[in-house]
């Protein structure tokens, strides 16, 4: 079963937002659905194995969420959507993006997953623990332990034990991670990097809001922008003072933006 919210407008125009790992419609977008549904239909389902939908059928990988979400699209008659993903549902929409381009008619993505190098996530919060540290957070700590690991299933298991995080989360973290032999980083890193093909997405004339946490102590700075920069038309948006949630953060700055782009959106169409 798959829980998910359906609110606003039967406009024609229709926003699927996708949420982020440990996290549920709810408690991603609960600030949000009331300002994006006053001119189109907002959907945002609970992923399996999150919130109050039903267990995933196989095991979670980005892949998996991917097809899941175009199936939740097509089982609504829903052919074409403006996409917004937070995190995990970030990285989830660039691969439906990707994958089916007619599907968009808009793509926003916030703090997403999948825009790194796939070492880089890993040496940026290498590179913060000292400041984590110095703070005493515990945040700092508990990433130290899981990072000194020597290999991936090492460091899926000390994920686990220190962080509290849903089952689904962790098979998703075990589907991406794998065993980095470059001296003087820790061993474990994440395989998904989109960089590559972001270009695809603006040649085939999708608008593009991407959207930063000026301070996310999860993924490293300027990547977003970058990816950015590759997209033709695309926008960049700092949250200067949020962390990796910016919707959740600064939720009136975040709606009148997000609801200002896909207003645009619709009315320049399809490049």
């Amino acid at each position: 079963m798959t829980h998910f919210l359906d609110v606003g407008a039967r406009s024609g125009l229709t926003a699927v937002l996708v949420h982020g790992m440990d996290s549920s419609a709810e408690e991603a977008w609960g600030k949000n659905i009331a300002a994006l549904s006053k001119e189109r239909r907002v959907l945002a389902m609970d992923l399996p194995g999150f919130g109050r939908s039903g267990n995933p059928t196989e095991i979670p990988s980005l892949e998996y969420y991917a097809r899941f979400v175009k199936t939740f699209m097509d089982s609504l008659r829903i052919e074409c959507a403006d996409l917004i993903g937070h995190s995990m549902g970030g990285g989830i929409v660039i691969g439906n993006v990707l994958g089916h381009l007619k599907m968009a008619r808009s793509m926003t993505v916030i703090d997403p997953y999948g825009l790194y190098e796939p070492e880089s996530v890993v040496r940026h919060i290498m590179d913060m623990l000292p400041v984590e540290l110095d703070r005493g957070s515990r945040r700092g700590v508990r990433w130290l332990g899981v990072l000194k690991r020597e290999n991936a299933s090492e460091a899926i298991e000390a994920f686990k034990n220190t962080f509290d995080v849903r089952k689904a989360a962790l098979e998703f973290i075990g589907s991406e991670v794998t065993v980095c032999e470059s001296s003087g980083l820790p061993r474990v890193r994440f395989k998904t990097d989109f960089l590559p093909r972001m270009h695809e997405i603006g040649e085939y004339g999708v608008r593009c809001l991407f959207i930063e946490g000026g301070e996310d102590p999860i993924f490293p700075r300027s990547q977003v922008r970058r990816a950015a920069a590759m997209v033709e038309g695309s926008v960049f948006y700092d949250f200067r003072h949020a962390g990796h949630s910016p919707q959740r953060e600064s939720p009136y700055e975040f709606n009148m933006l997000v609801a200002s782009f896909l207003k645009e959106s619709l009315r320049l169409g399809r490049s």
